[in-house]
């Protein structure tokens, strides 16, 4: 399906069925990552229902959703892990992702030491190495790598361009808000990270970057000190591209945005 027949796609109706705007989310949702190689699996809590107004029949969705799954397995496409709607998630994050530590075992990481900052008002952010190297400055809309390459940011922060060439570096999609651990980055060739956190408040939680294959690339935690300031430890197994350095940028803010309160 492309993200034009996801907007005009509808089912029968009935009582108690399934919310039409989550349905219809999900559809959409899944013709925009197969564009990118990915498919994307229901929600595991299924789909919410309306109680007093007509809803999509269940019967008809799911056999809908079963068949794009089917093509999606004919078509080579890598299966996105599915998140709930309209559900809130466990604070601990995912259990087979959980870090494997606390905050503190952070110090003891292998790998590379990473900080992000952020100016005063917060319209420039820094990533620098282990020697105060600057890696990357971010300004509005765009990114710029220590070696002078100039990417572009869209608008709403959910793609990394290459004017050069045109090319994007990566997507964003989600985010981790409010409780829900519910963001991806892509990659071009079926790669990803998500981004699962440990711990019960801001001051003690980890963010893990997971990668397609299961294992953790970076690993993020808030300093006591200094609230502008953001602690990432890059896997020994995790090269420091372009692409991972944009990632890390335009993440960070989901480890204080998965304790915000949303309501």
């Amino acid at each position: 399906m492309t993200a034009d027949e996801t907007g005009v796609t509808r089912f029968p109706e009935r009582a108690k069925g399934y919310k039409r705007n989550d349905v219809q989310a999900y559809l959409a949702r899944s013709a925009d990552l197969r564009d990118k190689g990915f498919a994307a699996t229901p929600p595991k809590r299924g789909f919410r229902r309306n109680r007093r107004l007509l809803g999509y029949d269940p019967q008809a969705v799911d056999r809908h959703i079963a068949e794009l799954k089917r093509e999606a397995a004919a078509s080579g496409l890598r299966v996105l892990p599915a998140f709930p709607v309209g559900t809130r998630v466990a604070r601990q994050g995912w259990q087979q992702y959980q870090f494997d530590g606390d905050w503190q075992h952070v110090n003891d990481l292998p790998g590379v030491r990473l900080r992000l900052t952020r100016s005063k008002f917060g319209t420039v952010r820094q990533l620098t190495g282990s020697r105060a190297e600057v890696l990357l400055t971010r300004r509005f809309g765009t990114i710029t790598l220590a070696n002078g390459q100039v990417l572009r940011i869209d608008r709403r922060g959910q793609q990394v361009t290459d004017p050069a060439t045109g090319e994007p570096l990566l997507w964003v999609r989600g985010s981790n808000f409010n409780g829900q651990a519910g963001g991806h980055v892509l990659f071009p060739g079926q790669r990803y990270l998500m981004f699962p956190i440990s711990g019960t408040k801001l001051g003690n939680a980890v963010m893990t970057a997971v990668s397609e294959s299961g294992a953790a690339m970076l690993w993020f935690r808030r300093t006591p000190k200094h609230a502008a300031l953001i602690e990432i430890v890059a896997s020994p197994d995790c090269p420091l591209t372009s692409e991972v350095l944009c990632a890390i940028a335009l993440t960070a803010k989901w480890l204080g945005g998965y304790f915000a309160n949303g309501n």
